[in-house]
């Protein structure tokens, strides 16, 4: 078939699927005639730009396509039914479907277009730059530091005196005595927290808790930031690039606002920078890394920071071991022992706390989330196909006054009904129980679990979930504390100007790239374009997103998608989009380049 009409019927196709997904309408009549004609052209032109691809890239630029296609159609689905209803009749096949190859088209042509200006681009770093300030020297350490850190401060001065959200007032009252710690904080951050409430408490001042905290937190972060740029210009990333990254650290509200919130979030993301900047020193030079005590040294260090400073950390450090050891095998020796190091250090941090310190577990059922929503989505949807047997055995997980309580985007209330000495005492029959009756309904199984975390993979979800009892950030005074504390704020049109981005409201959830730079799911979409775009390469970098994904995942199985969560991701944007400019820097640079990465 002529090449022109193929692309004519592609060009039908992704307006036809476009427009049913932004109009959500049965009657294709209907459509808006204007937006159409604007989606036919934009259309037209891309593929008309994607024609002749090799093989390679029109493999690769596929199997992305199906990946982001699927999670809009699905999402859009899952966001209006909560389960996968509209597939149940042949007009919602159809839609579907209608939805998908438009989708599909547009995305493919989008993809081989990137692919085809990657490959005739060449990125070439200066050999010998010229530059005193923002380049690898104390000088610019402490500048950009200081920069960063000044940024900052009209934030704690709209928020005076700090912030004082969710957990951490019992954090802060557990905080003067280990045996009053619990495990399901990071100790490492209750502990932080208790220094300053120490100090509040000896003056007789507790606005100084949030104020010293702020600041230490702001000192710590911003400290990591510019050290994030540093390396920038070590791994010989552009000038203009790294200018922009110190410009979105200092200056994007999202950082500001996280600098003085009192969250285990904000010192974590600074434990994922370290790491991730210590696994990419591997994987740049492998020979250099593994030759240098030091750099082993940090890694390990890193790692365990990585691990205690969040507790899903040490899962995800656990699934992405295997990658780690695959990805250096010709040092899997030494890969091995840095990596049990790390586990190590954890285990006996773990026994200190637990054995000598006297700190308390957290409740099991903290890490079932996932498991309570399935179970009450099947007992929910199916409870007339349930045994009597299948009902008294998730009945002793759940109890069944639980089950209305249930919330397809929002798992701690019914999370907090599941029964702890069932999870304490039969973690055997409990796992067992939740797999007979997955093997039944898959299905619901699927859809509980897409429902609950739909906020960290579907990128139009909304952020301000009407379904979900948090905001995108947090910034209040938790009232559970006393004496009850009173924002004194310092700049109060500012405060407004903050606030509107922790609440996600007026103009600023209304500007389309904003949008979805803030969005939940856009970690998981930035690291599938990326894990593609370094395996299309063949490059070796591709590892340093494992432990991120396997984070993301771990989170995914948490009660809800919230703003903070994410946290640890936006904190590493600026290396994530630093990655392709490596990836071309190793295939193209010259040896005296790439030994400069050191």
């Amino acid at each position: 078939m002529n090449r022109n009409i193929i692309n004519a019927l592609k060009c039908l196709t992704i307006c036809c699927g476009v427009s049913l997904y932004i109009y959500k309408l049965d009657n294709l009549l209907y459509w808006n005639v204007i937006s159409d004609m604007f989606i036919l052209l934009g259309a037209f032109a891309l593929l008309n730009g994607a024609d002749n691809p090799s093989e390679r890239t029109r493999k690769f630029s596929g199997i992305l396509s199906v990946i982001f296609t699927a999670l809009v159609v699905i999402g859009q689905m899952i966001w209006n039914n909560n389960n996968f209803s509209d597939m149940g009749s042949l007009s919602g096949i159809f839609q579907n479907a209608l939805k998908f190859f438009g989708f599909y088209f547009l995305y493919d042509s989008l993809l081989i277009r990137l692919f085809a200006r990657m490959k005739n681009r060449e990125y070439k770093p200066a050999q010998n730059p010229d530059k005193v300030y923002f380049t690898v020297n104390k000088r610019s350490f402490f500048l950009m530091w200081g920069i960063i850190f000044l940024a900052w401060l009209p934030c704690l001065l709209a928020y005076w005196p700090g912030t004082l959200p969710y957990d951490a007032p019992g954090q802060a009252r557990s905080s003067l005595k280990f045996s009053d710690m619990n495990m399901h904080h990071p100790i490492i951050h209750t502990a932080f927290i208790g220094v300053f409430y120490r100090i509040a408490l000896n003056f007789d001042n507790p606005e100084l808790l949030p104020i010293l905290y702020a600041l230490a937190q702001m000192l710590i972060m911003s400290a990591v930031f510019s050290f994030t740029v540093c390396y920038m210009a070590k791994i010989k990333l552009p000038f203009w690039f790294r200018v922009l990254s110190l410009s979105f650290y200092a200056f994007y509200p999202f950082n500001s606002i996280f600098s003085i919130v009192m969250a285990k979030d904000e010192l974590h993301a600074g434990a994922v920078c370290l790491f991730f900047i210590s696994l990419l020193s591997a994987a740049l030079n492998p020979k250099a890394f593994f030759k240098s005590k030091m750099k082993m040294f940090l890694f390990i260090l890193a790692g365990f920071l990585f691990v205690i400073t969040r507790n899903n950390a040490w899962p995800a450090f656990l699934i992405c071991i295997p990658a780690l050891l695959f990805c250096f095998k010709k040092f899997w020796l030494k890969t091995a022992a840095l990596l049990l190091a790390v586990a190590a250090l954890h285990i006996i941090y773990n026994a200190i706390l637990i054995s000598a310190l006297h700190v308390w577990k957290g409740p099991v059922k903290e890490t079932f989330p996932f498991l309570a929503q399935q179970l009450a989505y099947v007992v929910t949807h199916h409870k007339d196909s349930l045994s009597e047997k299948d009902l008294a055995d998730i009945y002793d997980i759940l109890p069944e006054y639980a089950i209305p309580e249930y919330s397809p985007r929002y798992a701690d209330p019914v999370k907090g009904r599941l029964n702890e000495e069932t999870l304490k005492n039969n973690p055997g029959r409990v796992i067992f129980t939740w797999l007979r009756i997955g093997v039944r309904y898959p299905v619901g199984y699927t859809s509980a679990f897409l429902s609950n975390c739909m906020g960290f993979w579907y990128i139009d979800a909304f952020i301000n979930d009407p379904s979900v009892q948090r905001r995108y950030i947090e910034t209040s005074f938790n009232t559970d504390f006393d004496p009850l504390f009173e924002r004194k704020s310092k700049i109060p049109f500012l405060l407004d100007y903050y606030e509107s981005f922790a609440r996600f409201e007026g103009n600023i959830s209304k500007t389309p790239i904003l949008v979805t730079f803030m969005s939940v799911a856009f970690p998981l979409w930035l690291l599938i374009l990326l894990g593609g775009i370094l395996i299309y390469k063949n490059n070796g970098l591709v590892i340093t997103l494992a432990p991120l994904a396997a984070l993301l995942f771990t989170v995914m199985l948490g009660p809800l998608a919230y703003g903070r969560y994410i946290y640890p991701f936006t904190a590493l944007y600026p290396m994530l989009f630093g990655l392709p400019f490596l990836a071309r820097l190793r295939r193209r640079a010259s040896p005296r380049v790439l030994r400069g990465i050191k």
